[in-house]
């Protein structure tokens, strides 16, 4: 079947929008950010955790099980913990304009929980939000953190440096980061979540 005016029509607004994404951060934040206000008023399930516990899975099945509700997966809601980490994907973001590797640090998580944040402290007192969380063992959960994120945390790609060294030189260099930046220099505590803590945050 041809496609219709509006199939293109579609096709080229998602496409000028994957440009703006791809070239300014702030844009992308907006372009965002214009698409969220239907989750605060359509009475969402709110999957709040800390990363890598799966929570993921847990907000699919939400969204598979729901028809008329949206369901806001996030993982921060205070003011600061929310500015921290946006400043950082901005960081990386900006280093990376031009390149597809943009993309990977456009925060829309951030953004959402930025949203639900303001609508949380705007809504009467009498409102009512259903939340889902979960926890996991601490030491499998940073583990997993660790390689979710190292282009965040640590500007580390490891496909791209498959292509320069061999396995085992990557193997004993994330060891390394791992022992000596993200355990030992506690940058799991100050730029990742601390389930120790992440509840009483």
């Amino acid at each position: 079947m041809p496609a219709t005016f509006g199939d293109v029509l579609r096709r080229l607004r998602a496409h000028a929008a994957h440009g703006v994404r791809t070239t300014s951060f702030g844009l992308a934040k907006i372009l965002s950010k214009a698409a969220l206000e239907k989750v605060s008023s359509s009475d969402p399930v709110i999957v709040y955790t800390a990363g890598k516990v799966g929570s993921s899975a847990v907000a699919a099945t939400l969204e598979a099980l729901f028809d008329k509700r949206c369901v806001a997966h996030i993982h921060e809601l205070t003011a600061e913990r929310l500015q921290t980490a946006e400043s950082q994907y901005r960081s990386r973001a900006r280093a990376n304009w031009g390149s597809r590797r943009a993309l990977r640090f456009l925060p829309d998580h951030i953004w959402l929980a930025q949203h639900l944040s303001k609508a949380m402290s705007s809504a009467p007192p009498e409102a009512v939000w259903d939340v889902v969380t979960l926890v996991r063992d601490p030491v499998s959960r940073n583990v997993s953190s660790f390689f979710q994120n190292l282009e965040l945390m640590f500007d580390f790609w490891p496909a791209e440096e498959l292509k320069r060294n061999s396995a085992g030189e990557i193997a004993e260099r994330l060891v390394e980061i791992f022992l000596d930046s993200y355990v030992a220099g506690n940058f799991s505590m100050e730029h990742d979540a601390d389930l120790l803590t992440w509840f009483d945050d």
